[in-house]
């Protein structure tokens, strides 16, 4: 069995997307002037795409540079739109989006739209061989539990602070598909297992790939979790397999988003073989009251955090469309740039462990907005006053993060005590350790 490691709200799974229309065929010359600059990969891509669809792309994946003499940035995906302005040749721009034969662009402070045939472009992706082995993995994943007879149960009954997980342009489809149908299980055997396994190793290998081989210890934790649900927590404990109970996610359970982040922290802290030396809650305060070792501050609040970039293993606290008092805590699985991934607790139609994405809102909803008010909880009659303001706000369907702790951060220093020695170093050593208040788990054997 494998070895697996303390919230709040629940999300549904989103609706399908349409499938693609089959898009009009460009004219020979841009095709081959494509295949000059973007190569054959590229050119096929866009041969498919319906060329009013607008796709996004991940933050810092797509880059390109001005191939035409001049180009127009129009501001609209049209060649008849309005140029807002004309670049020259080799003049870098930033990819945000596809559309048909245009890119959405950022360039000079501007943003708008650019001819593909204007530009040479550079998209990173993931290696299409890899994304189609666990893709397999998941379709035989899923045809096995099919094979035993397991079937999704009902929706539960809903519970306080759950959440949306909500999906976008980080995780593939296949992926929320099979999360969704083993959360929904009422049943947990072998079969669940086993596909709960693809989305802990692909999870892994997406933050692997995108983020130079780190994962941070919290998420290596917590990706051990996902697709396990309440409805399912009572099956899993009985067959002594890995549940939601460890976060506090028994089946009607309430409000433990925050439980999972800060648990998953702390089962982080112990794979790498640390622990704390004081309470959790006064060593999570603490450990926000730090510096990185940049010099950074490890906790950003309002209003910086309403835009700051986030980090892989970051905790995070957003507001939402229907939040109660406090909004919803994650764990940050992947910034990318107008939206992020994230994983959390209390979250999802069967109420369990899921990733979703969400859309951020980078500002106030409105002037007046008072962050205070959505989080005056020492009463029953304060948390429903500050509930009531949350739900009366107009979120436009994105989310606004107001708290963020760069745990990431802590897992990165503790991974630095790796290449120092015991004992030659031991003062380097202790000066982290104190620095967090945490000790060296004993061996045991």
């Amino acid at each position: 069995m494998r070895a697996r490691p303390l919230e709040q709200e629940a999300e549904a799974p989103a609706a399908a997307p349409a499938a693609p229309l089959a898009a009009a065929a460009p004219p020979v010359a841009t095709v081959l002037r494509l295949q000059q600059g973007h190569g054959n990969a590229a050119v096929t891509r866009m041969l498919m795409r319906t060329p009013t669809a607008e796709t996004p792309i991940r933050a810092g994946a797509g880059t390109g540079k001005v191939f035409s003499d001049t180009a127009d940035l129009r501001a609209k995906p049209d060649a008849a739109s309005p140029s807002i302005a004309q670049l020259p040749k080799d003049t870098p721009v930033t990819l945000s989006s596809e559309a048909g034969e245009f890119y959405g662009v950022e360039a000079e402070g501007k943003r708008g739209y650019m001819a593909r045939s204007d530009l040479f472009t550079a998209i990173e992706q993931l290696p299409a061989a890899k994304e189609a082995a666990y893709e397999a993995r998941a379709a035989a994943a899923s045809a096995a539990i099919d094979a035993a007879g397991h079937t999704m149960g009902g929706k539960p009954p809903a519970v306080a602070g759950t959440a949306k997980t909500g999906s976008g342009i980080g995780f593939p489809k296949w992926f929320m598909d099979l999360q969704y149908k083993i959360s929904m299980m009422d049943q947990w055997g072998p079969e669940e297992e086993a596909a709960q396994q693809v989305l802990d190793d692909y999870a892994t290998y997406y933050i692997e790939t995108w983020h130079g081989g780190k994962v941070p210890a919290s998420l290596a934790s917590v990706f051990q979790y996902v697709g396990r649900s309440s409805k399912n927590d009572a099956a899993a404990a009985a067959g002594g397999m890995q549940s939601t109970r460890h976060f506090g996610g028994a089946k009607g359970s309430p409000n433990w988003c925050t439980a999972t982040s800060t648990t998953s922290v702390i089962d982080g802290l112990k794979l790498m073989g640390y622990k704390p030396t004081v309470g959790a809650q006064d060593w999570a305060n603490h450990v926000a009251m730090q510096k990185s070792a940049g010099g950074a501050k490890n906790f950003i609040g309002a209003p910086a955090a309403y835009s700051a970039p986030l980090l892989p293993g970051d905790q995070v606290m957003y507001l939402f469309d229907g939040a109660q008092y406090g909004g919803h805590t994650v764990t940050v699985v992947d910034d990318l740039g107008d939206s992020f991934t994230h994983v959390s607790g209390n979250t999802g139609a069967a109420v369990g462990v899921g990733i979703g994405e969400a859309k951020r809102l980078k500002g106030k909803p409105f002037d007046a907005f008072d962050l205070a008010q959505c989080n005056r909880v020492e009463t029953k009659e304060q948390r429903e006053e500050s509930t009531k303001y949350i739900r009366a706000i107009d979120w436009g369907g994105k989310v606004l993060v107001y708290s963020v702790v760069r745990y990431g951060a802590m897992f990165d220093e503790l991974e630095t005590l790796k290449a120092l020695d015991p004992v030659a170093d031991a003062a380097a050593v202790k000066k982290i350790l104190d620095k967090y208040k945490l000790a060296v788990l004993p061996v045991t054997t």
